[in-house]
């Protein structure tokens, strides 16, 4: 049977590290790579698996929809509300001990559209390690990436890239204004040049399986034309059906973990219709 997790090897591989220099590190001559396997077990990455792909598994949903990791491994996390990245800060700091210097201060910055709030993470052996494992880097809607086979392959680790990637990209759950006994359109859009439609359909489709596979009913993936005020490029999108079951289905198995206003409107939908 093919086995379905990494192994602490197979990570420090990830990061440059071969399995002799694991064994022999000091006996290596190359302060770099000394530097990264003491920092790897500083943080114990090596000692419990599990819990390590978990988060790793949130942190790519995360990179994947409103965030960031540049070609120097910099993690950039943006967000609307600046307790939503205070709180995913603390969640970083403790899961998976990165030091509070690798972390900027949370930035307001001001756009045409409003207000919203940076964290930056300096951090290249984290952005090593999500990038080794499957998160995109660079410009998302310039470039081919799909869900990492390891993160399909597990429902709990499913779990955990579906909380990053749709607190973040997810339409609010909420009920309608003009008739309260009905919900919002529950939909997840994502924009990408032309020339990479197929691939990111393909992508919205694997999205769309596993969150089936929690029991919770999706429309069929679809494509809207061209935003003329975004150059070359098309949007896919599917919708969650909009009733009691799935509501609740969601609440129970996939959830929201850092964003406050869609756990609050999520919880109140939830109370309404038990």
């Amino acid at each position: 049977m093919k086995r379905e997790e990494y192994n602490p090897l197979e990570i420090s591989g990830i990061l440059g590290l071969s399995k002799w220099t694991i064994k022999d590190w000091d006996k290596t001559r190359l302060p770099r790579i000394i530097a990264r396997i003491n920092e790897f077990k500083k943080r114990s990455w090596h000692r419990n698996q599990f819990r390590l792909l978990k988060e790793i598994a949130y942190f790519i949903g995360k990179i994947t929809g409103d965030g960031n990791l540049d070609n120097k491994f910099t993690i950039r996390f943006i967000s609307g509300k600046r307790i939503d990245l205070i709180t995913l800060r603390k969640i970083i700091m403790n899961k998976l001990r990165i030091p509070k210097n690798k972390f900027s201060s949370i930035i307001k910055r001001q756009n045409n559209g409003g207000k919203s709030y940076l964290l930056q993470i300096n951090d290249a052996l984290l952005g090593r390690l999500v990038y080794g494992l499957g998160a995109p880097r660079g410009n998302k809607t310039k470039i081919c990436f799909n869900i990492p086979k390891w993160i399909i392959k597990k429902k709990i680790y499913s779990k955990f890239y579906l909380q990053g990637l749709l607190e973040d990209e997810l339409t609010t759950i909420k009920f309608r204004k003009d008739r309260k006994n009905k919900f919002t359109n529950i939909m997840l859009k994502m924009a990408k040049i032309k020339r990479l439609m197929p691939t990111h359909i393909k992508f919205l489709n694997n999205i769309k399986f596993i969150i089936e596979r929690f029991g919770i009913n999706c429309s069929s993936v679809s494509t809207v034309r061209t935003n003329i005020y975004q150059n070359n490029t098309e949007s896919a999108y599917f919708r969650i059906l909009p009733n009691k079951e799935n509501i609740l289905k969601y609440r129970d198995q996939i959830g929201f973990r850092v964003n406050q206003n869609k756990i609050r409107n999520l919880n109140i939908c939830c109370k309404y219709v038990l």
